[in-house]
């Protein structure tokens, strides 16, 4: 596999509500940006990723049925969900806590994708193509025709997300799953994706070494004023095309 990853601080914030997870083996990645008073959005990213891992490994290494893969991230975020949603109402300070999260499962020549919230997942060919689709404010008005992209791009509520991991009892999950042909991968937070352009990101995923993409990808955003923080992991690997696990 060649994969590469970063988070960091940016230049405002004075922790970082971001997390992310890689397992090489397993081909699962995930990026998360919490949100809440204090550390909770810490905690809610960090929390929000452990319990998705270990609901997702026990249906999967219980049965890996590739029918059943969408079923099982589906369950996984709506246990993740659940269980930060009890603590938030446990502990007053964690009250309001919530994250998105965003992962990709690479299986049988397939990728299978949840999404919640404005985290991205890419798939990069000839041109950098958004696979997912962001929950949030500007989302919605672009949908509804009410701004134009250039205007989403600076609305002043560009930060607004319409759902998120638990920040209430239920969430809406995107689940998409597509071929997977080796191509190069990228995940991200919204600390890149609001500061750097498409044309950039893949400027820079396509002309540089995976590792020195993140590198790049972060100082680029960080010198547009680093607003946020900003993770990034990409990848690209032969070894779950077609049949091949």
């Amino acid at each position: 596999m060649n994969f590469a990853h970063i988070t960091d601080v940016g230049k405002v914030r004075d922790n970082n509500e971001d997390c992310y997870y890689v397992d090489e083996n397993k081909g699962l990645f995930i990026v998360a940006d919490g949100m809440g008073g204090h550390n909770a959005g810490e905690i809610a990213s960090r929390y929000a990723i452990k319990f998705f891992c270990a609901h997702f490994y026990s249906l999967i290494d219980e049965d890996d049925n590739e029918d059943h893969i969408e079923s099982y991230i589906d369950r996984s975020v709506r246990f993740a969900n659940s269980k930060l949603y009890e603590i938030s109402k446990d502990i007053k300070s964690l009250d309001g806590m919530g994250t998105t999260l965003t992962i990709l499962y690479l299986f049988k020549g397939k990728a299978y994708i949840g999404n919640v919230g404005d985290s991205r997942v890419y798939f990069v060919n000839d041109v950098l193509n958004q696979i997912t689709t962001d929950h949030s404010l500007v989302e919605e008005l672009l949908k509804k025709g009410e701004i134009t992209e250039e205007e989403a791009r600076n609305h002043p509520q560009r930060n607004i997300i319409t759902q998120a991991v638990g920040s209430d009892s239920g969430v809406e999950i995107q689940l998409i799953s597509m071929p997977y042909e080796g191509e190069k991968v990228l995940l991200a937070t919204d600390g890149l994706t609001n500061l750097v352009e498409d044309f950039e990101i893949y400027d820079l995923i396509t002309s540089n070494s995976l590792e020195e993409s993140c590198g790049k990808l972060v100082n680029l955003a960080n010198d547009r004023g680093g607003n946020d923080n900003i993770t990034v992991v990409i990848f690209e690997d032969f070894r779950f095309v077609g049949g091949n696990r």
